[in-house]
């Protein structure tokens, strides 16, 4: 019996979510662009935002920039650090990891590393360092720094200007001209804890003004602006100008076309070469078919392709109908709170649906349903309703008995539960 389903499942390669390395042709398109904004500035002091929500691809971009950098400007005047600002959440400052990135690129040139270390033990002399359950003075750790690395930094008077002073040499040679232009690379800032993004973003402001350094990050404007609006009110700042301030460039990723999405699908299933893959890719290259109806982001649609594989593979015996499983999946992912209702609501799902499209509620929509704000509107949405009548209920013989059985392997949305029975 286990050997039975080991072989069932054998062949299940989860599309991993990473950043594409090959990106589709208008990425490559934005990433010539914004790379040339910032190897022709002059002064070289731009700071690009590449604004996103979950999953649009800002990592994807960032790295085809950073790609498409290094081919057009010359090796020694560019210097790239790459910063992943998420993996330093548990920091206590952000903007320490940040400077050790910088000096883990530049460490092959003595001269210009002691200046990072500099900028380092400037920043902590006017804080304290926590670890475990007791507190070691700042003043200690530079001590303890200075004496590991053997070289004199009592130049550093740890005043937040003097980390600005010895982080501008980077850039700059002995006559106080750019000899190389720094493109500091900071990705995942909105995953971090909002108050300590903020923080970082609060320290970079006044970076941004060095001759020689250039920033992108990519981020959801929406969780800073959240964090802003929480923590100071609108009469402190007004959430946007705040952004407009900071980025000179704000590029907001477009959201991806039907024809865009199809060619990312394709693209993704064919790398996978399993027959699995195949058989999908063959129905979402067709017009009019599902692909219409993934949502336009790639993180989620990876998400629904990995649930398939597993579901079919799992349930090999069944004989599931592959593309009855993919759009309830859809609807799943894109449209949970429907997914819910046709969950909750099975017997009379049919019903409750053609009652609200047609506008014939009386007697025949339940009134908690009719009361909820946010499910008359999922229920009245035209692309739910196009997909339940076109892809679900007629693959499913036009009854509900033939799409209970998937219902069960798909498993119980408790999150939309909980928020449904909640007392606001």
């Amino acid at each position: 019996m286990v050997e039975e389903k080991l072989h069932s499942v054998e062949g299940l390669v989860p599309i991993v979510d990473i950043p594409s390395e090959n990106p589709e042709a208008n990425f490559k398109k934005y990433a010539a662009v914004l790379s040339n904004f910032l190897n022709n500035a002059n002064p070289p002091q731009v700071t690009i935002g590449i604004f996103g929500g979950y999953g649009s691809g800002k990592t994807t971009l960032m790295n085809a920039i950073a790609a498409e950098l290094r081919k057009i400007s010359e090796p020694k005047s560019l210097l790239i650090v790459g910063f992943n600002a998420w993996r330093h959440d548990h920091e206590e400052y952000l903007f320490l990891p940040l400077l050790a990135a910088i000096h883990k690129h530049i460490q092959d040139d003595s001269s210009v590393s002691k200046h990072v270390r500099s900028a380092f033990l400037g920043f902590v002399q006017g804080v304290s360092l926590k670890f475990s359950n007791f507190e070691i003075s700042a003043n200690k750790l530079v001590e303890s720094v200075n004496a590991l690395l053997k070289d004199n930094f009592s130049k550093v008077l740890g005043d937040y200007i003097d980390v600005y002073d010895e982080l501008g040499r980077v850039s700059l040679d002995e006559k106080n001209s750019v000899k190389r232009r720094v493109v500091v690379f900071i990705d995942d800032l909105d995953r971090c804890i909002p108050e300590k993004a903020f923080v970082l973003l609060e320290a970079l402001k006044s970076f941004m003004d060095l001759r020689g350094f250039m920033f992108v990050l990519g981020l959801d404007p929406r969780a800073i602006e959240t964090y802003i609006t929480r923590k100071y009110g609108k009469e402190f700042v007004k959430p946007e100008e705040y952004l407009q301030k900071m980025f000179q460039v704000p590029f907001h990723l477009p959201r991806p076309t039907e024809k865009s999405m199809r060619v990312i699908l394709t693209g993704l299933l064919g790398e996978h070469g399993s027959k699995w893959a195949h058989n999908i890719r063959q129905e979402l290259e067709e017009k009019g078919g599902l692909v219409d109806f993934f949502p336009r982001n790639i993180r989620q649609a990876k998400r629904i392709l990995n649930m398939h594989q597993a579901i079919l593979l799992a349930h090999d015996r069944l004989k599931l109908k592959p593309e009855l499983l993919l759009a309830l999946l859809i609807v799943q992912v894109r449209w949970p709170l429907a997914y819910w209702l046709l969950q909750s609501f099975q017997e009379d799902f049919h019903e409750i649906l053609n009652a609200c499209h047609s506008n014939d509620l009386d007697n025949r929509v339940p009134e908690n349903i009719l009361n909820n704000a946010s499910a008359m509107a999922v229920l009245r949405d035209g692309g739910f309703y196009r997909l339940y009548k076109r892809f679900i209920l007629e693959k499913a013989g036009l009854t509900f008995e033939g799409i209970m059985p998937y219902l069960e392997l798909m498993g119980w949305p408790v999150d939309i539960e909980a928020k449904w029975n909640r007392k606001e």
